[in-house]
């Protein structure tokens, strides 16, 4: 599923995001977010995928804009575990945070 929008930075351009979802699910008060990974080393927890952490949390921001007041959920489905990791809230809000440039909650 292809997932497309604009996040507004402060004080700068908006960003374009652009990027695909393996499987999305959309519930009438819920959407999940499900990223296939083949990486050969499979994680075993979320403190060892950062790089993906922050990938799902601009899905995450953009289909918010696109399904406000539904809770969305992320996880990274890793195909070699197979493995399932989902991503808190808070680790999206944060990695979000840093990438648009301010200081991360909390």
């Amino acid at each position: 599923m292809p997932i497309v929008g604009r996040l507004k930075r402060p004080g700068d351009r908006d960003m374009a995001i652009a990027g695909v979802v393996d499987r999305l699910l959309v519930k009438p008060d819920a959407v999940l977010i499900v990223d296939y990974k083949t990486d050969r080393l499979v994680p075993r927890s979320l403190a060892e995928v950062p790089a993906y952490v922050g990938q799902l949390a601009l899905y995450r921001a953009v289909l918010a804009r696109i399904c406000p007041g539904k809770a969305i959920r992320a996880a990274l489905l890793f195909m070699d575990g197979p493995q399932i990791i989902e991503i808190s809230g808070d680790a999206m809000a944060t990695a979000l945070a840093e990438i648009m440039g301010r200081v991360a909650p909390g």
